[in-house]
C-alpha cells in the first residue's frame, strides 16, 4: 500500500498509488507535486499535479 499522501484510489479512501507525471529530468525541473485530495469524489481516482519549470 502507498503512504496516504500519495495515493489516489480509491478517492472516498485512497490505498493505491495509480497515477503518476512522467518528465525528463533534463528539460524539466519538478517545483511542487501532490494529489489534489480536494476534488474529493469529483475524479477516480483523485487528479495529480506538477509544478515544474523547463531548463
Amino acid at each position: 500500500m502507498a503512504d496516504g499522501a500519495i495515493a489516489a484510489y480509491p478517492s472516498d479512501t485512497p490505498l493505491y498509488k495509480l497515477d503518476y507525471i512522467f518528465y525528463t529530468p533534463e528539460t524539466i525541473e519538478p517545483l511542487e507535486w501532490r494529489v489534489v485530495s480536494e476534488a474529493a469524489q469529483a475524479s477516480d481516482p483523485l487528479p495529480v499535479m506538477m509544478r515544474f519549470r523547463v531548463k
